[in-house]
């Protein structure tokens, strides 16, 4: 996004922008910390725990299914079919 696109945000939006950008570093400083001590461990218990975590992650994407909405769809293509946007 330039500076000019962040200036016309309304606030509110910004500001849960801003708190979202918090939470992402928080993550990945929280991961950070988790490899560190991983990695600074004297038994093996740690790091496979910390491979399965990892691995769980990747295995498990996030998937939203939406009902098709058959009303919206049939407004959509009239719109767009009389040439209107």
């Amino acid at each position: 996004m330039s500076y000019r696109e962040v200036l016309k945000l309304p606030l509110r939006t910004f500001w849960s922008y801003n708190r979202q950008i918090d939470r992402i570093r928080a993550e990945r400083d929280q991961r950070t910390f988790r490899l560190l001590i991983t990695a600074a461990a004297q038994s093996k218990e740690p790091v496979t725990a910390l491979v399965e975590s990892l691995r769980l992650e990747l295995d498990s994407p996030v998937v939203v299914e939406k009902k098709f909405d058959e009303a919206k769809f049939d407004e959509l293509r009239d719109r767009f079919a009389s040439g209107k946007s």
